[in-house]
């Protein structure tokens, strides 16, 4: 049912009334009309949420023409917004043109009917005995909002999928891969969507992957063409994104090595018939293996296959109650009534791994009683009766999602196929779009970052990457569950996405709010050339999964401005040199993200967007940024890259402060020297990248940012000196502090080592150059995670005291350190100890304590 997505359009609404009143004066007595309508429809969408499945049916059309009044209503209200924030003239015309824009349609008539369909309803319920007060209840569930649960910050880890039931398939395979015959071979993994054909790869890539010279996995999709495919090959292998004679490049790089390449998910046969040209076959055992759900493209890919494509087959009863027992019951052992319930469950998801990570991450949210599970059974059973089973799962999980949390996952379906989405940027996009609404004393960030993490643990995404906190940093949809996104998210007019643009594809869009595209969208930009179709739009979302990147024809995007509800503009999959003049219509836009872009300059006018919540310029050509940076009163984040350096306001001007202003990375250090007259009292997050040694003695300034958790301090090389130490005031507030290329002269230990409530700490790349580091008594009391990379220390002293909570010790490219620290060996919190070129001293001293203690070391 549409129920979330119109409770989310009507919180917003509300907002929006009451942060904009001063300009609402003039319409006071229609915006009270209006609001007390909106009350009325939020309350009877609560009850629609509750109601049961004959309920559902019953109002289901009545919900919907709710959803689309309120998205009517959006319109009116941000229309008007436009007009008012523009408007030179005086109160009567604005009076006005909200009754004309209110009226429009016979909107304010359509409201009237909807609010005596709801009163009937209401009626009705009351003489069937369900008393309950309208006003009251909307009050209590909608206007204050019921608590959120505070879910854990959980340390993930990537990938995390089980690989329960699939110890013979692994058997099977890694013999064809490391064994047989000197030609190169293929080898296709085949079965149905939600098999885990993917999981099954993974474990066996990683396996194996020590036994070729050269190794690369890449992901597919429907959509991904030859060239797709061929340039991710290469940068896999190279790192390089653009090349001429690409496929000349990978034959010549693999030639006469003993190579792996796999390729998860293919679709079509045309891809592999393109490739197979560019993998030479020098007689040394070289392998392709890739994953498809159709047999045909397995056939066809080779017919000269010694073997025959490998058939993933649906898990048993015992391997399927083990994934669901590890799943529902966190491992715990269970009574055997407990299991006799569980079993049930598993055997209702037909032995497909998605199905049973599915159910058994809904009820794992679920309060462990006979009763509650025995009421979730019995709908399984009813909803398989009407769909397959992941997708019945799927189903089943959806609407047992709370209707806050149901458009924050529908909305993921707006990301490519395959395309690994960063966690902050979810976020932001989430903030952005009016889809978070802040707990108590949390922020909004936080928030959105407990809805991810509840997804997570419904099975609802998949993590890949993992910061080194533990926390998400990226993840990835299956493509079943993207598939139903889309689905759900057309119907209810969430987002619409378009692989080809024409006039006539967005004839029929004129009510979507967001669109997934390329760049084509912009030749339709001039209303002079047709009726401008996207009016209504909210969001211009456009991705990319490679490195080919569609222009924006300056001419076209000048027509930008006649998108003026706009709040999103992501263009990280187009190639933007230019912002037009009168960007600053767009006076809703809160969120402007360029990707990887050719811009050189910023216009002036770009600082009087009044919304604009997140700012993301990743070009860098951009080397100053105007003074009216700080009149951004709404900004949140704030990403550039390199030294940009940010124009400062004069100490004695009145618009210095950005109190909203979380995040700032990367600017040049100069802004050091305003700190203590410009107010940022909300920074969490802070990049300095540039020339650190001519502003040395203002580092002591960060100690005014009473709430900085993330420090980065970069030198560019360009640049002759380094920071020379460390200041010995920094904020306690530190929780993150990364130094890179700093030429550190004194052992910065001491001195970090006092940081109270330090929980990472990153020396990368010659950030210091003594050859001796110490960590006294008592030092680091809460730091998690220590790298140190590329650094010329030759010994490493650490007292019996000291890193006492270390979990995560990362040593890479340190040749020259001898010996690891004898007191870190009985550290019990340690956990990994990952190292890359160490030493031979070094190493063969860790190699004789293997075993000998508990965490895992990896040696590269």
């Amino acid at each position: 049912m549409a129920v979330s997505i119109a409770l989310n359009v009507l919180d917003s609404l509300c907002q929006v009334i009451v942060k904009e009143a001063d300009l609402f004066l003039v319409v006071e007595d229609q915006v009270k009309i209006l609001g007390d309508q909106l009350k009325l429809m939020g309350s009877f969408l609560r009850d629609a949420e509750r109601a049961d499945d004959q309920e559902h049916v019953a109002i289901e059309e009545l919900v919907i023409q709710i959803r689309d009044l309120t998205y009517e209503a959006e319109d009116i209200i941000e229309k008007y917004l436009v007009v008012a924030r523009q408007s030179a003239f005086g109160f009567d015309r604005l009076n006005s043109k909200f009754n004309r824009l209110f009226t429009k349609n016979d909107f304010g008539r359509k409201f009237e009917a909807i609010r005596k369909q709801i009163e009937e309803i209401y009626a009705n319920k009351k003489s069937g005995g369900t008393e309950e007060t309208t006003e009251v209840a909307f009050h209590e569930s909608y206007l204050d909002g019921s608590p959120l649960p505070m879910y854990r910050k959980g340390s993930y880890v990537a990938d995390n999928a089980d690989v329960v039931g699939f110890h013979n398939d692994i058997e099977m395979l890694v013999p064809r891969l490391i064994e047989g015959g000197t030609r190169r071979a293929v080898v296709p993994i085949v079965g149905v969507g939600g098999l885990g054909k993917t999981t099954l790869a993974k474990k066996v890539f990683n396996l194996v992957k020590s036994k070729f010279r050269c190794h690369a996995w890449v992901s597919t999709s429907q959509d991904c063409t030859s060239m797709n495919v061929l340039q991710k090959i290469v940068k896999s292998f190279t790192g390089i994104i653009e090349v001429k004679e690409i496929e000349k490049m990978l034959s010549d790089f693999l030639k006469y090595k003993k190579y792996l390449i796999v390729l998860d998910d293919i679709w079509r046969t045309d891809v592999l018939e393109d490739l197979a040209p560019h993998f030479p076959d020098d007689n040394n055992g070289s392998r392709i293996m890739f994953t498809t759900c159709l047999n045909n493209i397995a056939l066809e890919a080779n017919p000269n296959l010694i073997d025959p494509p490998y058939y993933l087959s649906v898990l048993n009863n015992e391997d399927s109650w083990e994934l669901f027992h590890k799943k529902a019951f966190a491992g715990e052992s269970c009574s055997p009534e407990w299991e006799e319930l569980g079993r049930k469950f598993s055997e209702q998801c037909g032995g497909l791994p998605l199905a049973i990570n599915i159910l058994s991450g809904l009820l794992s949210e679920k309060q462990r009683t006979f009763s509650e599970w025995q009421v979730v059974l019995d709908r399984v059973s009813t909803t398989l009766k009407l769909q397959n089973r992941c997708l019945g799962m799927l189903a089943l999980s959806y609407n047992d999602l709370p209707s806050y949390l149901k458009p924050c996952f529908l909305y993921i379906g707006v990301f490519p196929q395959d395309f690994e989405i960063n966690s902050k940027q979810l976020i932001r996009l989430w903030i952005a779009e009016g889809l978070i609404k802040a707990e108590g004393e949390q922020t909004m960030e936080a928030t959105a970052e407990n809805y991810l993490c509840m997804m997570v643990d419904r099975s609802l995404v998949q993590v890949v990457r993992t910061r080194a906190d533990g926390g998400v940093k990226t993840i990835k949809f299956h493509q079943l569950l993207r598939d139903y996104c889309i689905s759900v998210g057309h119907k209810e007019k969430l987002f619409d996405t378009f692989k080809d643009i024409d006039s006539e594809s967005l004839s029929l869009s004129t009510k979507i709010r967001r669109v997934v595209t390329n760049s084509g969208i912009f030749r339709y930009m001039d209303d002079e050339s047709i009726q401008f179709p996207l009016k209504r739009v909210r969001s211009l979302l456009s991705f990319t999964i490679d490195s080919h990147r569609h222009s924006i024809d300056r001419n076209n995007f000048l027509y930008i401005k006649n998108f003026k509800l706009l709040r999103i503009l992501n263009l990280e999959g187009a190639s933007v040199d230019y912002l037009p003049d009168d960007i600053d219509k767009l006076i809703h836009l809160r969120y402007l993200r360029l990707g990887t872009s050719a811009l050189k300059s910023l216009p002036l006018c770009i600082f009087k967007l009044s919304s604009l919540e997140t700012l993301d310029i990743a070009s860098s050509f951009i080397r100053n940024i105007p003074v009216g940076f700080w009149m951004l009163r709404e900004l949140r984040h704030a990403n550039f890259v390199g030294d940009t350096e940010l124009l400062l306001p004069r100490q004695e001007t009145s618009y210095s402060s950005l109190v909203n202003l979380q995040t700032l990375s990367t600017v040049s250090p100069k802004i050091l020297q305003c700190l203590d007259f410009i107010d940022m009292p909300n920074l969490t997050k802070l990049g300095l990248c540039g020339d650190l040694w001519a502003h040395r003695r203002y580092i002591v300034r960060l100690f005014n940012l009473e709430r900085l958790e993330k420090l980065k301090l970069v030198r560019l090389t360009d640049y002759r000196f380094g920071l020379y130490s460390i200041p010995k005031v920094l904020p306690q507030s530190l929780t993150k502090l990364t130094l890179c290329d700093t030429e550190l002269v004194k052992d910065p230990m001491p001195i970090l080592g006092k940081l109270q409530n330090l929980q990472i700490l990153k020396l990368l790349r010659q950030s210091c150059t003594t050859e001796e580091i110490v960590c006294g008594a008592n030092g680091f009391p809460r730091l998690q995670v220590l790298q140190l990379v590329s650094l010329s220390i030759e010994e490493w002293k650490v007292d019996a005291t000291s890193l006492k909570s270390l979990e995560h010790l990362v040593i890479h490219y340190c040749p020259r350190l001898r010996e690891f620290p004898k007191a870190l060996w009985g550290v019990k919190s340690l956990l990994v100890l990952d190292l890359l070129k160490p030493g031979q001293q070094f190493k063969e001293q860790v190699e004789s304590y293997e075993g000998r203690h508990q965490y895992k070391i990896s040696t590269g």
